[in-house]
């Protein structure tokens, strides 16, 4: 079993929001995975504790997937989306289903980041609520 507990400002909500995120991606790159918030006492300041069966650390597994990947946008089949003008290729989704309605842009397509065996898709915004522009 490996651990890791990278620093965390508690009373930071995008530190806190983006520890749940760096967890799900290790889930996807370690295997299961559990993760909890450490807290002294003192101040804001604490820990994110994340758990692996394997024997890699797993913020180390995550940052080197992270450092190597490449981003593509995903778009439904059949769809005339293309995110070619920012040099960002563009994958039909053919075999699996899209995540939420076609965008009315390119630049709303949900994101695939892809390296080796591995990839993580990047569709949070895919879900109904809201679609701004630029998510990748």
């Amino acid at each position: 079993m490996a651990e890791a507990a990278p620093p965390v400002d508690l009373l930071n909500p995008g530190q806190v929001f983006a520890c749940l995120g760096f967890m799900e991606a290790v889930e996807i790159l370690c295997g299961p995975c559990e993760g909890k918030f450490a807290y002294d006492g003192a101040g804001s300041s604490g820990s994110f504790v994340l758990s692996v069966d394997g024997p890699q650390d797993p913020v180390s597994e995550t940052l080197r997937f992270l450092a190597g990947a490449e981003a593509r946008a995903v778009a439904p089949h059949n769809a005339n989306l293309s995110t070619k003008k920012w040099d960002v290729e563009t994958l039909q989704s053919g075999t699996f289903a899209f995540p939420c309605t076609t965008p009315d842009a390119p630049a709303a397509l949900p994101i695939l980041l892809a390296n080796g065996q591995h990839s993580i898709p990047i569709e949070h915004w895919a879900d109904g609520s809201d679609q701004d522009n630029i998510k990748f």
